[in-house]
């Protein structure tokens, strides 16, 4: 008896924490461990009014309103851009410090994962820790980057230059046009998030993908030589697939894209003390809509319509399929 209490207790509140979280919309197939790769409800605010002051909303929400624990320059969003084969907008860090993150190695071609090879492991950037804000609040938050101003009072961030060149770079990335073989859509919530992959997979059901690594790991292995285990194909190119990158803001806000003639491979490498981590691999199939003279392009040496090129997946971001 006292176990169908408890039981019945558990069910009562999972019901609850759903409903409080927005979380009833149709298109919605997210329940926690069953569906993702980390425990769901530590990422989703309390539902919070904007009127608790700024202390109050920040805290309550889940969110970073100041410029604590945040690095002055950040990768992501630029190598969002250059993924996307844009050289274009404004950078968050200086000059110099810029060119050193064009020529840092990001981009492979898929012969340098043959296992038993040697390779340089990117130094990724992970967003800082945030939580989803519930979507009827997110829904008043706009993505514009002209908006920005109004955005930054409305989410009680003042005094803040680092966030906001966080800020601004990612709307910039987010505004930015998709490629001709790109589907895109930054999601501020986690109901927008369900919604754009449900539809662009056509699927109420996907499957969702993530690394093995961590943030810890990706930290201990950038810029360092590791050595390829095993490569295996997981998604091949006529299965589209969905991947979200979390991006830099104060609040979890991913860049979701669906990019044709693109297939994802499973890579394990030799990492920390030997251990074996596996990571995600993708590799983009159709460069003819490249520019001559692209980054990445260049870097391995290569021309538009010839030869793909391949990026691993850093362990924040999640590949659906359907």
């Amino acid at each position: 008896m006292a176990n169908l209490t408890v039981l019945i207790l558990f069910s009562v509140f999972a019901i609850f924490f759903v409903c409080a979280a927005g979380l009833t919309h149709s298109n919605e197939w997210f329940n926690g461990k069953d569906s993702v790769p980390f425990a769901l409800e530590n990422f989703i605010a309390s539902p919070v009014s904007l009127d608790l002051g700024s202390s109050g909303f920040c805290s309550a929400a889940g969110i970073r309103c100041n410029d604590t624990g945040l690095s002055p320059c950040s990768n992501k969003p630029y190598r969002r851009r250059l993924l996307d084969a844009e050289l274009d907008g404004a950078l968050v860090c200086d000059p110099v410090r810029s060119i050193q993150v064009v020529n840092t190695r990001r981009f492979f071609h898929l012969s340098e994962f043959t296992p038993g090879s040697l390779f340089t492991f990117p130094a990724f950037y992970n967003a800082p820790a945030t939580r989803f804000l519930a979507h009827p609040l997110a829904a008043k938050i706009s993505l514009d980057p002209q908006e920005l101003p109004v955005t930054m009072a409305t989410l009680h961030i003042v005094n803040a230059p680092v966030m906001k060149l966080f800020m601004v770079s990612t709307l910039s990335a987010c505004a930015h046009a998709p490629s001709s073989i790109e589907t895109k859509r930054c999601t501020p919530s986690l109901r927008e998030l369900s919604s754009f992959v449900s539809v662009a997979l056509n699927t109420t059901s996907p499957v969702v993908r993530g690394s093995k690594g961590t943030s810890h790991m990706d930290q201990l292995l950038a810029n360092k030589q590791v050595q390829v285990r095993k490569l295996a194909e997981i998604v091949p190119v006529s299965k589209p697939h969905v991947a979200c990158h979390r991006m830099a803001y104060p609040f979890m806000l991913h860049y979701c894209h669906m990019v044709q003639g693109t297939h994802v491979f499973s890579v394990t490498v030799a990492a920390h003390h030997d251990d074996e981590v596996e990571y995600l691999l993708e590799c983009h199939t159709i460069t003819k809509y490249m520019k001559l003279g692209n980054a990445i392009l260049n870097q391995l040496s290569l021309k538009p319509g010839e030869g793909e090129f391949c990026h691993l997946v850093e362990s924040s971001a999640l590949i659906f399929t359907n």
